[in-house]
């Protein structure tokens, strides 16, 4: 039997909405591993299932500077993971979530233990993706790069989401992944609700109706929504009755109210808990994704999974790097657009939003299974640690 120490920057709770880290680590136990979890999250926990089979210790970040945080808590990382690898000296496989830099305590605890392999799984490439989102300084770039690439040598696998993140990973971190097995592991989201859309020939709107897009989740950096809005204003000039609802966190929601006034047609609600987040898309035609057209490297939204699950085609505005269309390989249900705002490019978006009928549903069912953490699961057992 397995025994996996899964360490991360981000789990989540009950409260809080659950995480990729957490859709992992259960799946791993249905396969029948032991495992153990030990990083950062919303609220201290330390659980363990009557069966032993999945142990939790998650420490909170305190509300600080986003990097103080991280300073604070580190000496509290350290002595979790010195203990538990001590309690559990048969551990036989050590996974580490990306950016490794603020969780190198965890690292240097478990410089020594045996296992059969460390695996390092890479969403954003650190810190090139944030310093081009400006998410931190350029400045700083550079001396991060190396010691995230240094820390990196300790890893015998290294799992990227794509071809084109494969590349950038090698690319980036150079000789500290020369020699080492850089895998594709795709990116993973959970079932959380068996709720679906009528069939869409059922409910589609006519010539008359409006078409009723949806985009959800924090308007940080890295999402240009200002120019997903000017997108759909440009489609609206077409003669579509587009019309946009956002739900984003409340201080963001607040801002957008405001910058939004003059357009009736976009709607900005407060983030639902995600149970009825999960509802109320069901309720949309097409779900909208924007990232950013600055960014060179290959990024992989997320709340695409949430959109596929509720049976919504997409509507996506990507950076240049994206291979999502070699990821998701559907054009039936998933529209990819480099921000191209010429009229070519508008009559194939609206060809697309266009579309209303249930010929897609077998396109539906293979995005769902390609992104399911079962498909993730698979791909890590018999490839990553073939």
């Amino acid at each position: 039997m397995e025994k996996v120490l899964l360490v991360s920057a981000r789990f989540g709770s009950e409260a809080s909405g659950w995480y990729l880290t957490d859709d992992l680590a259960r799946a791993l136990t249905g396969a029948g591993a032991r495992v153990l979890a030990v990083g950062y999250g919303s609220t201290a926990t330390h659980h363990r299932a009557a069966d032993g089979s999945l142990e939790r210790l998650i420490l909170p970040l305190r509300k600080r500077p986003r990097y103080v945080k991280y300073l604070l808590a580190w000496p509290h990382l350290f002595l979790a993971v010195r203990r538990l690898s001590g309690r559990n000296p048969d551990i036989t496989r050590i996974v580490f979530f990306a950016p490794l830099l603020v969780l190198w305590p965890a690292l240097l605890a478990l410089r020594s233990h045996p296992c059969r392999s460390r695996t390092c799984i890479i969403f954003d490439i650190f810190p090139q993706h944030h310093a081009e989102i400006g998410a931190i300084p350029r400045w700083a770039a550079r001396v991060l790069r190396l010691t995230e690439a240094w820390l990196l040598r300790g890893f015998s696998v290294i799992t990227g989401m794509s071809p084109a993140n494969i590349s950038a990973i090698r690319r980036v971190y150079g000789q500290s992944v020369v020699g080492k097995r850089v895998e594709i592991l795709p990116p993973w989201g959970a079932k959380r609700t068996s709720v679906k859309r009528r069939p869409r020939g059922a409910d589609a709107p006519d010539a008359t109706s409006p078409i009723r897009f949806v985009f959800g989740g924090q308007l940080c950096k890295g999402r240009d929504l200002a120019l997903g809005l000017h997108f759909l204003s440009l489609l609206r000039a077409r003669g579509l009755r587009v019309t946009l609802s956002v739900f984003t966190d409340r201080a963001s929601a607040a801002r957008l109210r405001e910058h939004c006034q003059a357009n009736p047609w976009i709607e900005v609600h407060d983030a639902l808990p995600r149970p009825e987040y999960l509802l109320a898309l069901t309720t949309f035609d097409i779900g909208f994704v924007v990232t950013d057209p600055t960014v060179t490297l290959p990024t992989f939204p997320s709340k695409i999974v949430d959109y596929i699950s509720a049976r919504l085609p997409c509507l996506c505005l990507l950076e240049k790097a994206s291979d999502l269309d070699v990821v998701l390989p559907y054009p039936s249900i998933i529209h990819t657009n480099r921000f191209a705002f010429d009229e070519a490019s508008l009559e194939a978006a609206s060809s697309f939003i266009a579309r209303r009928d249930d010929s897609v549903e077998g396109d539906f069912e293979a995005a769902e299974r390609a992104l399911s953490v079962e498909r993730a699961l698979e791909v890590l057992l018999e490839r990553v640690w073939a």
